[in-house]
Order: structure tokens, then sequence, then C-alpha cells
């Protein structure tokens, strides 16, 4: 997975975990990335910009909002 920003992360990293939550565009799974727990979000649908989500993501510091890595 990358962004515009060149963070990458290999998914051979990530152990996935149980489905937490499921929308109309995505689901939601706990996973582990570099031994910390993670919500993984997978989108259904190949057509939909997860890119400009994830940058938008990736910038956003906020106690109730969780930090994308």
């Amino acid at each position: 997975i990358s962004t515009a920003r060149s963070s990458q992360m290999m998914i051979s990293n990530v152990t996935v975990k149980e489905k937490v939550s499921e929308g109309n565009f995505s689901v939601i799974y706990q996973g582990i990335f570099k031994g910390r727990v993670v919500c993984l979000k997978l989108s259904k649908d190949i057509d939909t910009d997860i890119m400009e989500e994830a940058d938008l993501l990736a910038n956003l510091r906020h106690p109730n909002i969780l930090h994308f890595i």
C-alpha cells in the first residue's frame, strides 16, 4: 500500500485478524503490523478513490481519530 507521500507498507508485514465492521464500500478488519494492533480498511470497489482518503488520513492528528500508518 502506498500513498502520494511515498509511505509504503508491505502487505507481507500485515497479519489480518477478525472482521470488525462492514459498510457499502469497504470492510474493516483488525490486524497486526510491526507488533501493533491496527485497523485495516479494504475497499470493495477498485474504482473507489481510496488513495485520496489515505492521503487525508495520513495527515490528520486528533485524539479521537486513529493514526494512519
